[in-house]
């Protein structure tokens, strides 16, 4: 029989885990109710602006408005039960929407559009379930690995691309196929097409727009142009003018509706959500870390990932579209005010009452007015200021920010998106397999050492060579390390007697480095050079005893410090190196 004590400490841990997957029983704990005042506003303001845009963003995924209404409630309920992030919001985003049409697109044309719904919402399920298995997996690092000038050149071509997707809406002319370059000719041939009515519209909505965020930044801008253009609809009868409006929005409560999802889908759409997974968490990341930082809170990543996954398997389970963490939305929320998820939990029940009993309210709203909220949203993923600090601060980083937009822009955005990720993936493994290889000298009068490219009045010490790979050693770089070293010792005059090699950077070590290691000491053996290690830490020993290196090498020649095999190299300069008293391997 297990005892109390054990009794308690199953409770006590059974309660830590539910903790940490379901946060908000650790912060309803201790939330203040002073703060729900403030909490309700600002969930009232999301609101407002989550509406229009997220109908908007239904249209560019391609599904009816209702599907927004649909998606949204469950999403914001399930980040508010999962997340870490006070102030995030979960929703539609532009990214994911034009993501997730270019993913359901090919493999739903020529079928209807219930099918494409079906689609989307399987799409969206897939992504959620891919998504909460990496979270549990504790794979949330995996977003990192696309850098900041890769995706910022990803998102800036996509902001393109969504941008180029509107403007026939706003000229009130039919809308096209293909890559950006493609629906930017096919508009430019159809502009003698333009509805002046439409295009008047259109060009107000966003004039109204702009105007707002920089003269009332506070104001709830979407609503506002929502509200002017709908009345503006109604009062002069814009449809009579050719003007195309939303129609009608079907009411009721969301419902849940298992998506049929067949082998054939599922692979078929496999792609395109795990290219939603990586590209939503990256913008969600952004988005719920600048609040963190200002705010002095950690938040858990790969927690984060687990709830956008339950948003998402939320959203296509009440057959709505991809979401994720849209950082609009968030910063508004940040703005007025959020202390908590009860934030996003107002917000969602205002959507149902919308869903219920406000949509009539939004038959007369034009789609020029729904072109332009995308466009406004989008406009802040025209980051010129940050590809201009690339160009100043590094013509590589500006490169590869460039070619992922370039790619987006050509390709499409799922290839685009793959090549993102291969630049990315290139890029991490060309700087891991070219490290440098620093030649230390020692301050003078002192026992430390540094890099004579950056200190070149360090001393050096004759017949010593001293060097260190400022990177990680592994089977990617060792045959580098092999290479320079050979030079190093070639271009020495005189010929040194021994080489010292600093491993501090070097945490473990595989099979491959460790035969490199073998070579490298065989060779300067054979010219009479000695190999000495220093900084070897604890695994990377084990390793080199283990394949028989550390007897190649003699462990007399693994030292502490750098200091220590120097040091025990000036000593013995007139004696063999072998019969040098055994150093003790570090202790890390």
């Amino acid at each position: 029989m297990p005892s109390t004590w054990h009794r308690y400490a199953e409770v006590q841990q059974l309660s830590t885990d539910l903790r940490r997957y379901l946060p908000i029983l650790s912060w309803a704990r201790t939330y203040n109710p002073r703060g729900l005042r403030i909490d309700i506003l600002a969930g009232l303001t999301v609101w407002a602006i989550l509406i229009p845009e997220s109908v908007a963003y239904a249209q560019l995924a391609g599904v009816p408005p209702v599907a927004a209404l649909s998606a949204a409630p469950g999403a914001l309920l399930a980040y508010a039960l999962f997340g870490t992030a006070r102030e995030a919001v979960v929703g539609g985003t532009s990214a994911l929407a034009i993501m997730s049409a270019a993913t359901v697109g090919p493999l739903a044309a020529g079928h209807s559009a219930a099918y494409y719904g079906s689609l989307t919402a399987e799409l969206a399920l897939l992504a959620g379930v891919i998504a909460l298995l990496c979270g549990i997996a504790r794979l949330g690092f995996v977003a990192s690995f696309l850098s900041r000038p890769v995706l910022t050149g990803f998102i800036f071509g996509l902001g393109l691309v969504v941008a180029v997707g509107q403007l026939h809406k706003l000229l009130g002319i039919a809308g096209t196929s293909g890559n950006f370059f493609d629906q930017a000719r096919a508009l430019a041939a159809s502009l003698g097409q333009t509805n002046s009515w439409t295009l008047a519209v259109g060009a107000g909505s966003l004039a109204v727009l702009f105007g707002l965020k920089r003269f009332v930044p506070r104001a709830p801008a979407y609503l506002v142009v929502v509200a002017l253009s709908t009345v503006a609809a109604t009062v002069f009868n814009l449809t009579h003018h050719g003007v195309a409006v939303v129609g009608s929005i079907p009411s009721g409560l969301p419902h849940l509706a298992l998506p049929s999802i067949s082998t054939g889908s599922l692979t078929s759409l496999l792609p395109g959500a795990l290219g939603l997974v990586l590209v939503g968490y990256a913008e969600h990341l952004g988005a719920v870390r600048k609040g963190a930082a200002l705010h002095h809170y950690e938040i858990q990543p790969d927690q984060e990932l687990v709830a956008l996954g339950v948003s998402n398997v939320c959203a296509g389970l009440l057959t709505g579209f991809a979401v994720g963490g849209s950082l609009s939305k968030t910063t508004v929320n940040d703005e007025a005010g959020a202390t908590s998820e009860i934030s996003g939990i107002t917000t969602a029940i205002l959507v149902v009452i919308t869903g219920l009993f406000l949509t009539p309210l939004f038959h007369n709203l034009p789609e020029a007015t729904l072109g332009a909220i995308v466009i406004a949203a989008v406009w802040g993923l025209f980051e010129v200021g940050e590809m201009r600090r690339f160009y100043r601060l590094s013509r590589e980083a500006f490169l590869l920010a460039l070619t992922a937009l370039l790619g987006e822009l050509v390709f499409n955005v799922l290839p685009g998106l793959l090549l993102a990720v291969g630049l990315s993936f290139a890029l991490l493994m060309y700087r891991a397999s070219r490290p440098h290889l620093a030649v230390l000298g020692r301050f003078p009068g002192e026992h430390t050492y540094a890099d004579l490219t950056l200190h070149p009045t360090n001393e050096t010490i004759p017949g010593l060579i001293v060097a260190r790979l400022d990177a990680q050693l592994f089977f990617a770089n060792d045959a580098l390390l092999r290479d320079r070293l050979r030079l190093l010792v070639h271009r020495a005059a005189p010929p040194p007697k021994a080489v010292l090699l600093d491993l501090e950077a070097t945490m473990e070590l595989d099979i491959s480095s460790a035969d490199t290691l073998a070579e490298i000491a065989s060779e300067l053996q054979a010219q009479q050079i000695a190999l000495l290690l220093a900084r070897v830490r604890d695994p990377v020993l084990a390793m080199l005893r283990r394949a028989g290196v550390a007897t190649r090498v003699g462990e007399q020649h693994i030292y502490h410090t750098v200091d220590d095999g120097v040091q025990a190299f000036l000593s013995t300069q007139a004696v063999v190196l072998g019969m040098q008293p055994i150093k003790q391997a570090p202790a890390n």
